[in-house]
């Protein structure tokens, strides 16, 4: 999942306000509906970073497999 235009809009409103209970106020939803989707977004944020750390652990994995077996690295196709 990535961010909806809703989450986008809460984060600006908080920043903007310097609170959570200011931004609430403005956005007319509740403190804890706030925080809920501010924690559903730390959640997606966390997993997207953790897909990045594996991605680049695994691209590390194969080029020193393949400099260690003297492998031919493939040209990237442009």
């Amino acid at each position: 999942d990535f961010m909806t235009l809703q989450q986008c809009r809460n984060v600006l409103q908080i920043v903007k306000c310097g609170s959570f209970s200011e931004a609430a106020l403005t956005l007319f939803i509740s403190q804890a509906g706030l925080s809920e989707s501010i924690k559903n977004l730390e959640k997606e944020l966390a997993q997207i970073n953790r897909d990045i750390e594996n991605d680049i652990r695994d691209i590390h994995i194969f080029i020193f497999e393949s400099l260690s077996f003297g492998k031919q690295m493939p040209h990237p196709e442009i």
